[in-house]
Parts: C-alpha cells; structure tokens; sequence
C-alpha cells in the first residue's frame, strides 16, 4: 500500500491516496486499458481520451455503453 500514487497514477492524474471511489474507479480503467495487447503509449491515450471524455466513472461508463 506504501506505492500507492506511483508512476502510471501520478503521470495518468490518478489520486489514489485520496482513497475516494471514483479515483479508484479511474484506476481500474487504466488497469484494464494497461493490461490490453496494445502498447503502453497507446494505452495512456486511450484513458486520456475517456478522462476528457467524461468517461471515467462507473455511471459514466454504463451511459456510453
């Protein structure tokens, strides 16, 4: 728990510290986009493109379908 806020958290303007819900929401989407076969550049604009988006809560992404 201590690296909480690191690196991808930081650069992707993810507050994991603050421990609120929707900051660990963005996480996970980061997580799930880090995770595809798809390189990291491509990864960290894709969840740029959905955080302008507005698309970075579960409601939001239930919305958009």
């Amino acid at each position: 728990m201590q690296h909480l806020g690191g690196r991808f958290a930081t650069a992707l303007g993810i507050d994991l510290k603050s421990g609120k819900r929707d900051e660990l929401f963005k996480w996970f989407l980061a997580a799930v986009l880090f995770g595809a076969p798809i390189s990291h550049a491509v990864a960290a604009r894709a969840y740029g493109e959905l955080a302008q988006a507005g698309a970075s809560t579960p409601a939001a992404v239930l919305r958009r379908g």
